[in-house]
């Protein structure tokens, strides 16, 4: 590695690299990915598919080798003096069910978690609840049944839920660069696997 490979690497954003070791030491099979992957561009700078939206750019996935979640995409915003680095990491659920004519570019499938507060703007968070469109897949209900997935998510940050029909997946959308504990990847495991439920008969 020369000097400006050096240079390079220090300077480089490694928020991916610590997400994927994080992962590692929780036992999951974690990958770091090549890059210019399709999936990299999911929810990346295209207002027309996310509008209202910060532009964003994906520093990379890493792969999941088992379970519903199979990647993790990382993102990061242009940083401005006025509002700062914005950081996301995505979780994707392939699902083949999902296509084009289901959800086209505005993404008519979407879920995301609200907390109940004691007052509307301050006061402890005593519950929280799923609200959106889900298309009557039942998603909705399920996730407002499991109490296990509550927790985690009122003490930490809330989630957004997207269908994404072009590249038939599910993304579990989550603003920070934190990387999640044992927990909070369980809890978003849980959330996959109601995504790929049966769904009720139309």
């Amino acid at each position: 590695m020369d000097f400006f490979d050096k240079v390079h690497e220090r300077l480089r954003d490694h928020t991916r690299d610590d997400i994927c070791a994080r992962l590692r030491s929780l036992g999951i099979d974690a990958q770091i990915a090549e890059r210019d992957r399709t999936e990299e561009r999911i929810g990346c700078g295209n207002r027309r598919t996310y509008p209202f939206q910060v532009d964003m750019r994906s520093l990379g996935l890493i792969d999941i080798a088992e379970g519903p979640i199979r990647w993790v995409n990382v993102l990061r915003s242009a940083s401005s003096p006025s509002s700062g680095t914005v950081y996301r990491t995505d979780y994707g659920v392939p699902d083949p069910r999902l296509g084009p004519r289901m959800t086209g570019y505005i993404p008519n499938l979407q879920i995301k978690s609200v907390r109940i507060k004691i007052s509307p703007l301050l006061g402890k968070v005593i519950d929280l609840r799923w609200k959106g469109k889900d298309s009557d897949r039942g998603i909705i209900n399920r996730l407002n049944s499991d109490i296990s997935i509550k927790h985690p998510i009122m003490e930490n940050r809330d989630v957004i839920i997207r269908a994404d029909g072009y590249h038939k997946c599910w993304i579990i959308q989550v603003e920070t660069r934190e990387v999640p504990s044992k927990e909070l990847w369980n809890c978003y495991q849980a959330i996959a696997d109601h995504l790929l439920a049966d769904w009720p008969p139309a």
